[in-house]
């Protein structure tokens, strides 16, 4: 890979996971004392809120059971008791890029201090292809797991909350086709 290419670009796919995880792992360090990053709890919180409000102020655009199901989780997932990590907002494998001083980096950080799997939300989504399906979204959240040493459940919830969560502020900004987030989100909300 040249220096600059994506990580999205790469071309062989396992080997895009492998790497995105083994960058995600490297990453993942305590919050230093007194740091001035936000912390994952006080955003899923607030998503709790909007998410409703978002949906309501849209015209309840899809089905309400993915928001009630994603304001729910996000009370949850905000009282997360995991060791806090700093986290990344944005992670993704397009913000994955090749370097010389480093085969592979993270750029456009947006950091957090959250629990691990906050990570896995966009990161789950950048590995989905346009058409989705079932046994590849729960394979998918399996292999990520097993790489990342995180549960399952634990992760597809995130990507299930970024998935919905992304489709309100796309239709939020005037974008219209948000099907590929809402079949992301019909997917993952089964994944067992």
């Amino acid at each position: 890979m040249e220096p600059g290419s994506s990580l999205e670009d790469h071309p062989n796919r396992d080997e895009a996971i492998v790497i995105a995880c083994a960058l995600l792992r490297r990453l993942w360090r305590p919050a230093p004392p007194g740091n001035p990053f936000p912390l994952v709890g006080d955003l899923a919180f607030r998503w709790a809120r909007e998410i409703p409000e978002r949906f309501d102020h849209l015209g309840r655009p899809f089905e309400a059971s993915l928001v009630e199901e994603a304001a729910g989780l996000c009370t949850e997932l905000g009282a997360s008791a995991e060791a806090p990590v700093l986290a990344n907002r944005d992670y993704h494998l397009g913000n994955v890029l090749s370097a010389e001083r480093e085969p592979w980096l993270l750029i456009d950080p947006k950091a957090l201090v959250g629990e691990p799997a906050f990570d896995t939300g966009h990161l789950v989504r950048s590995l989905l292809p346009p058409r989705i399906d079932r046994p590849l979204a729960t394979g998918l959240v399996e292999r990520l797991a097993s790489e990342l040493g995180l549960t399952t459940e634990s992760i597809r919830r995130w990507a299930f909350v970024r998935s919905v969560e992304n489709a309100l502020w796309s239709l939020g900004i005037g974008e219209t086709d948000v099907q590929w987030d809402l079949e992301c989100a019909r997917h993952l909300v089964t994944v067992s």
